[in-house]
């Protein structure tokens, strides 16, 4: 299986320019570049992995995947759980990055490793929009992980600034 990186990223446009080779920057105008690169992905009330069948004929062909989001919307966490479960299983990802500082990740990663809640709900508090809905998505993660072998398991990265200094301690 493939290692592969999933990357949600949110508002961190500044982020994407500084990976992004300058030869992209000379793409075509937005329009007739979404016209031949966009596939949209059906939405019915819920996601799974039968709406993201579109992909797989492009997935095969990379090994870094972005998931951008629309900021304070509870969909968020239902969507990046469907597409990482998704990724892992068609792409090999096993690497999530993700828009917090480093100790958030750190704890998330120790709570994917014992289920200890405590852990999680430490991690979470620090969050002022949909923390319940992240709480939620990372306790459906730890499920889905739990039953991959340990050498297959997704870890998680956190790359923002420190914005909970008090846990880095």
């Amino acid at each position: 299986m493939r290692k592969g990186t999933f990357c949600l990223l949110g508002g961190c446009f500044l982020s994407l320019l500084l990976l992004m080779p300058l030869s992209l920057l000379a793409q075509p105008p937005a329009a007739q570049y979404a016209e031949e690169h966009v596939m949209p992905i059906p939405y019915e009330g819920g996601m799974s992995m039968r709406n993201l069948t579109v992909l797989d004929s492009v997935v095969p062909n990379f090994s870094f995947f972005f998931l951008g989001e629309e900021h304070w919307k509870t969909i968020n966490t239902e969507l990046q759980l469907a597409f990482l479960v998704y990724l892992h299983q068609h792409a090999g990802v096993r690497n999530m990055i993700i828009e917090r500082g480093y100790s958030v990740s750190f704890l998330i990663n120790q709570y994917l490793e014992t289920g200890d809640e405590r852990i999680l709900n430490k991690a979470m508090p620090n969050l002022k929009v949909c923390p319940e809905d992240q709480i939620n998505m990372f306790k459906r993660f730890y499920e889905f992980n739990k039953g991959i072998l340990p050498e297959d398991q997704i870890r998680v990265t956190g790359i923002d600034l420190e914005h909970s200094p008090e846990l880095a301690l």
